[in-house]
């Protein structure tokens, strides 16, 4: 058995931009792990800080193709305000090499449906609207082969935040 435990602690400036810091830890069988992620919110969205060189994802790079890929710096989680059939951009890795580009992995995301639901609450039932959010992600590996493809759907409730995912 084990537990987990999420909270935000302070805010800090990284590349310019204020994000606020977010602490999630884990323990299982006496083992104890700790990330930070860093987020912001602005009207026109959820982003989250993406710290490519500590990932492990510039290791496994050929050095003649170390500069030739673009990435993103941060990811959109959400689109704000989100409205039904809504698609945008969550992220992005692009290799351009001698005058050829293309894109290795790309994250997108639609709004499928748009329901209500009803919460209970402190002896009363309230009804929230929840989007369901289709993530896409495609990964190129063999430029004669199709992407491997990844979905996710995720629920989000107006005024709660996510409250289920599901997909590969």
């Amino acid at each position: 058995s084990g537990s987990r435990k999420v909270y935000f602690n302070g805010d800090t400036t990284i590349l310019q931009t204020q994000y606020q810091v977010r602490v999630d830890t884990f323990q299982i069988n006496g083992v104890l792990s700790v990330s930070n992620s860093f987020l912001r919110k602005s009207n026109s969205g959820v982003f989250n800080y993406v710290d490519i060189d500590t990932n492990g994802f510039t290791a496994i790079i050929p050095d003649s193709l170390q500069g030739a890929i673009s990435y993103d710096e941060e990811y959109r989680l959400l689109y704000q305000p989100l409205e039904l059939f809504q698609t945008w951009s969550v992220y992005k890795i692009t290799i351009n090499y001698l005058s050829f580009q293309y894109d290795v992995f790309t994250i997108d995301a639609q709004v499928i449906s748009k329901n209500t639901i009803d919460f209970a609450f402190n002896n009363s039932t309230v009804t929230k609207e929840v989007f369901t959010i289709r993530y896409t992600a495609k990964l190129t590996t063999d430029l004669t082969q199709p992407p491997l493809i990844f979905n996710a759907n995720g629920r989000i409730a107006e005024d709660i935040g996510f409250i289920s995912w599901e997909g590969d």
